[in-house]
Parts: structure tokens; sequence; C-alpha cells
């Protein structure tokens, strides 16, 4: 396996992603979540086989909520807490080429746009639409 990639999932966490080096299209994927301070990793996709290699995975500014994108294939929103995959977007889904995190949130009441802080509903950001 060739590590890929890596997103920091808090102060002592990170999620890493690896697959082969290969002439072909499908490939046997790693995604694992790894504490830093005890040098514990987890396998987080241990079901699949073959598949397209990963292209991207992004983790929420809030550290709750990861996705992953498959390259030409499905997106997944995993819970990090609970490590479970809460959704996947059918492969109909338009390629997604990049992954943005916006600390702002939208107030319905006001259709202003606010800087995260105090605010209490989350509703316009990413993460909260795959929900």
């Amino acid at each position: 396996m060739f590590f890929r990639g890596i997103e920091w999932a808090g102060l002592k966490s990170f999620v890493s992603y690896a697959f082969p080096t290969t002439t072909s299209a499908l490939v046997r994927n790693e995604l694992c979540l790894t504490d830093v301070l005890t040098g514990e990793t987890e396998n987080l996709r241990t079901d699949k086989g073959e598949e397209p290699p990963i292209d991207i995975v992004k983790v929420s500014p809030q550290k709750q909520y990861f996705i992953l994108v498959l390259s030409g294939g499905p997106v997944e929103l995993w819970d990090l807490r609970s490590k479970h995959i809460l959704r996947a977007l059918p492969k109909k889904f338009p390629i997604i080429t990049a992954l943005v995190s916006d600390n702002r949130v939208y107030s319905v009441r006001g259709l202003e746009w606010s800087e995260l802080g105090g605010s209490h509903g989350c509703p316009g950001r990413l993460w909260d639409r795959f929900l």
C-alpha cells in the first residue's frame, strides 16, 4: 500500500487513506483513523473489496464528520465519533473535484451570513445538507 493522504480529525487523531499503485481502475482502499498519542490505528472500511481509488477525504470544521470521495464513484458521509457511514450518495451524483470548509453559517431568520461562534442553527453548511 502507498500512503495517499491525511486529514486531521482533532488534536490527537487523523484520518489517512492509502491504496496500491496499479494499472487497474479498481483498487483495495485502506481508510484508517489513527490516535497520535497511543499509536492505535483502526481500519474504517473493512467490508469493501475492489473499488475506485479514494480521491478526497475532508473532515468537517467541527471534527464530527468526514466526507469520502471515490474516483468516479459514490460520495460517503461518515460520523467520526461512531465511525459509521451515515449516507452514501448515488453514483449518478455529479463528479466532485474539491471540498472546501467554510466556518460561516447561514442564518435562516435574517437571511444573512454570520461567523461561526454562538450561532444556534447551521442549516447552510454542506455537512447538514447530507443529513
